[in-house]
């Protein structure tokens, strides 16, 4: 008896503490700023870079597998796979699965002071900049990462041995 009490109380407990996650549902309005947040900050462009990538990485990899390929083979490719991104994108579908993200983390007065800002002089400057900013954020980061992984490296290898994991 006593355990079916307890495992009456943690499932009680554990429903609780389920129910306390749920998100409220998104409002047509908190929707329509994420929109416009996604289209101020150009992430609504994502889908024209993985575009490209796409088609850079299928011509590098049938270059390699064929450098003499015709080069009608690069356009058929660029044809196809703009083909599928525009069908794809056609139904709002990356759209609706970014939705939810935005939701979860930010609440409707944030993204509205996140679109007020990006609408001024300086939160356009910020988004200009932001690009060029992650990117030599990015290739800093890669250096540094670098210049540490030497050391890491020696430091795993030395630990490994005295552990006498490797010999």
């Amino acid at each position: 008896m006593r355990s079916r009490l307890l495992h009456f109380f943690l499932l009680a407990v554990f429903a609780l503490a389920c129910g306390a996650q749920e998100a409220e549902p998104l409002s047509q309005e908190k929707k329509a700023l994420i929109d416009e947040l996604l289209t101020l900050t150009g992430a609504n462009n994502f889908s024209t870079t993985m575009r490209d990538f796409y088609i850079e990485r299928m011509a590098s990899v049938l270059r390699k597998m064929n450098p003499e390929i015709d080069p009608s083979a690069f356009r058929i490719i660029e044809e196809e796979v703009r083909a599928v991104m525009s069908e794809a994108l056609a139904d709002d579908a990356l759209n609706e699965l970014t939705y939810p993200i935005y939701h979860r983390h930010l609440a409707q007065d944030d993204i509205r002071a996140l679109v007020e800002f990006y609408r001024t002089p300086s939160g356009r400057r910020v988004l200009a900049a932001l690009p060029l900013i992650t990117e030599e954020g990015m290739r800093a980061g890669q250096t540094w990462g670098a210049q540490l992984a030497p050391k890491m490296e020696s430091r795993v290898l030395q630990r490994l041995k005295e552990a006498g994991i490797l010999e």
